[in-house]
């Protein structure tokens, strides 16, 4: 959802000042998925920038934990006709790829 926002730095700060101390932001956003714009999509964020996002947005960077995943298989699936592709248990790679992100997401705790 994070993709959708025209201010992130802003709507981050805001959630970190709403928060109790010892609370949790769980974040996730795509990164290597095609534009989706309901009602626009603004930006992509790597486990990197989710980190900078929330640190600069106040979050002591002790307290926060990111990672991605991603494949190239999933990357593909991504870009087929039909959206959003339907999962095929018995055939779908899940196998993650740190080349090919697909995701990326972070938990800041507001110490």
């Amino acid at each position: 959802m994070w993709e959708h926002l025209d201010r992130p730095y802003a709507a981050t700060k805001n959630v970190r000042k709403m928060m109790k101390r010892g609370s949790y932001f769980y974040i996730a956003t795509p990164f290597y998925i095609p534009f989706h714009a309901a009602p626009q999509d603004n930006s992509r964020w790597s486990a990197r920038g989710l980190k900078n996002l929330l640190v600069e947005s106040g979050f002591d960077e002790a307290g926060i934990r990111t990672a991605q995943w991603g494949n190239r298989a999933a990357a593909l699936r991504n870009l087929e006709e039909v959206w959003p592709p339907e999962h095929a248990p018995d055939t779908d790679d899940l196998t993650k790829d740190s080349d090919f992100p697909i995701t990326a997401w972070a938990l800041a705790q507001k110490i």
